[in-house]
């Protein structure tokens, strides 16, 4: 069942395009930059999503909620893509990355994105994955949700390649397309104990398609949509441009 879709990046990207109004060339191009990569990032989240929802968006036992940003303590978890499945009490924490290229991470754990033989570092993935599934399961934590276990997967694109020599064997990292067969393999690796154990949960915890509607309503109210002041985060000043704030998935606010 789809509980919550990305939220619109339309009203972000006409916010960055009415910033560019009289603005230097030099902040121009930062803020092209910045439209290309909303764009790119979206298109990947897209792609995604697409896999997850012809797979999962018609289950009564698999709950999926795209750009989810939840606010723990001082901090925020930003979730692409979130899936839990009410009898597995599993939530699988999805860091889409949108590369075009060849990921490697090296015996440090650095990471780099290849491209046409050229080389750029980025961060770990992983980690951020990692992140956000410690976030999340801090969330639960306070909400009074006990006893689901966060998985952090990272899923990149179909035409992404990866060298795995150097990953950690706690690494998950997933084509997107590839995404719905894996965790069906996930599914059938559950040993005969655990699966009793899970299905026992299921019926005398409550875990029934209600109890997972809730849970996806508690999270959609607990949604903070990001918030930018464009014109600070590129030195320019808020008189010369009609836009103040930009809430991303609403309406420019002047």
């Amino acid at each position: 069942m789809i509980l919550k879709t990305a939220d619109d990046k339309a009203h972000t990207i006409a916010a960055l395009e009415q910033l560019k109004e009289g603005a230097p060339p030099s902040i121009v191009k930062r803020i092209d930059q910045e439209i290309r990569n909303i764009r790119a990032g979206a298109a990947g989240e897209r792609n995604a999503a697409h896999f997850i929802n012809r797979e999962f968006g018609r289950s009564e036992r698999v709950a999926v909620l795209h750009d989810l940003r939840l606010r723990v303590g001082t901090d925020f978890a930003q979730i692409d893509h979130l899936l839990i499945h009410a009898v597995q009490a599993r939530a699988w924490v999805l860091e889409t990355k949108n590369f075009s290229g060849r990921l490697s991470c090296d015996e440090h754990g650095d990471w780099t994105v290849w491209r046409n033989q050229h080389p750029r570092s980025i961060p770990s993935p992983v980690n951020q994955a990692r992140r956000q599934s410690i976030l999340l399961s801090r969330w639960f934590e306070a909400a009074g949700v006990p006893g689901i276990e966060v998985i952090p997967t990272v899923l990149i694109s179909p035409t992404t390649s990866v060298n795995r020599k150097h990953l950690a064997d706690d690494a998950r990292i997933i084509k997107s397309d590839n995404f719905p067969d894996w965790l069906r393999k996930e599914a059938e690796g559950i040993d005969v104990f655990d699966s009793f154990r899970m299905v026992a949960g299921y019926f005398w915890n409550g875990r029934s398609g209600d109890w997972l509607q809730r849970l996806g309503r508690r999270l959609v109210r607990a949604h903070r949509p990001i918030e930018f002041d464009w014109p600070a985060r590129f030195g320019l000043a808020k008189a010369e441009s009609a836009v103040v704030k930009k809430i991303d998935g609403g309406m420019p606010v002047t």
